[in-house]
């Protein structure tokens, strides 16, 4: 895909640092993919990164932009072309932000304004992006906020109050207001978006217990969602057994993906595994590394898929974290401090969309370039936070001794 032209201004700048201007003139503003480049009339050039961006603030005649680190930039003299400045700062800021804090998926279905509120808060203005799996909002001024389509038990359309009202899985609520005539459609584009992802999920049950009728199948689909795991000893509700469905998905699998099912199966107390099913569409996260042939929608559109599994390993007080049909994945140890606690594990997994890397990278490593461009994931992003907090290590593939005494740490 060719990069975006950059758009080219003249105008002036301001950098202050407090009550103190460290550089101001005359300059060439390009604002770019990657950030905004300013080369003043005398004097070096600066480059300004999305990622040092707090917000992207517009007044009269001058953009502020709130800088990492404290330092604030303006831009002004843009004449004609404040409003087309703007915009193209605001939705690049947003483009950044969407990748850099684990929020964009290879798709962008349509993305518009809003007025947002969850739950009490204040409401903002926003940028909504529709996403094959997921909804994001960018609130023009906070952190966004990510909620899969599986996580969203019902929408509605509220008349009384013109909103657009989204009902959480998990309890609690979202809005979305000031949608004009986009506000009593969006429930039904939602809700295809949602049907859509949700056949992705439901065939991929279908690859993984083919022996299952169509009405069972579906009724485990609304269970078993993306990214919703169920326990083990539940199955024989269904009448399968999953340990031995995913063996007889992956005929011939390699030794260490074998250790890595078995092991997880045989380490946990009795019952205490859960499994589920993750979806990725379009150039997915685990492409490189999948076992599994991808699923379809009605279109022809790809999506990749794993089985994972989440085991509550002796002690009760750890648990480890598999692929199961993914090449040579290290288990995953965290702690966990109540069984309540699962669920958000879960939950800040989805979130993260099931990556792995961001997760294990040490903290030194985030200034390096390979894995800087979690830097400011790992800093802002509570659930990744909150994986990382309490991530115990990596237990490798390479042996039964060798996987069983890196998870016999875990649970000192």
């Amino acid at each position: 895909m060719a990069e975006p032209t950059p758009l080219v201004l003249n105008g002036a700048y301001m950098i202050r640092a407090g009550s103190s201007v460290t550089a101001e003139g005359s300059a060439e503003l390009r604002i770019g993919p990657d950030g905004v480049f300013i080369a003043p009339g005398a004097g070096p050039p600066t480059g300004i990164p999305y990622t040092d961006m707090e917000a992207i603030l517009c007044g009269e005649h001058v953009i502020t932009v709130p800088l990492r680190g404290g330092q604030v930039l303006q831009l002004r003299r843009l004449g004609g072309r404040f409003d087309e400045a703007f915009l193209a700062l605001r939705q690049c800021h947003v483009d950044a932000l969407s990748v850099a804090l684990l929020v964009a998926e290879p798709t962008v279905v349509e993305a518009f304004g809003a007025e947002f509120a969850s739950h009490d808060s204040v409401p903002a203005e926003a940028e909504v992006r529709l996403y094959d799996t997921r909804l994001g909002v960018f609130p023009y001024d906070g952190a966004p906020l990510v909620a899969e389509y599986s996580e969203l038990a019902g929408i509605s359309f509220d008349a009384a109050s013109y909103r657009v009202v989204f009902s959480l899985v998990g309890g609690g609520q979202l809005w979305l207001g000031k949608l004009g005539r986009r506000s009593q459609d969006l429930p039904d584009q939602l809700n295809a978006l949602r049907a859509r992802a949700s056949g992705w999920t439901q065939q991929a049950l279908q690859r993984l217990f083919p022996s299952l009728p169509g009405l069972t199948l579906a009724q485990l689909a609304g269970t078993m969602r993306h990214g919703f795991a169920v326990c083990t000893r539940e199955f024989v509700n269904w009448g399968v057994d999953p340990w031995a469905a995913i063996e007889a998905l992956l005929p011939g699998a390699d030794s260490e993906g074998t250790l890595a099912r078995t092991a997880i199966r045989d380490t946990c107390p009795d019952g205490q595994a859960w499994i589920g099913v993750a979806v990725f569409p379009g150039s997915g996260f685990f492409s490189e590394q999948s076992q599994l042939d991808p699923v379809t929608d009605e279109s022809g559109s790809p999506a990749d898929w794993m089985v994972y599994a989440l085991g509550l390993l002796p002690g009760g007080r750890s648990i480890a974290y598999e692929v199961l049909t993914a090449e040579d994945c290290a288990t995953y140890g965290f702690r966990i401090e109540a069984e309540s606690e699962w669920s958000e594990l879960l939950r800040c997994l989805r979130r993260v969309q099931f990556r792995r890397e961001p997760i294990s990278v040490a903290e030194a490593d985030l200034a390096t370039a390979k894995a800087g461009r979690y830097a400011l994931a790992a800093r802002v992003v509570p659930e990744l936070q909150w994986l990382r907090q309490r991530f115990l290590g990596r237990a490798l593939h390479t042996s039964v001794d060798a996987w069983l005494d890196a998870v016999r740490r875990w649970q000192d």
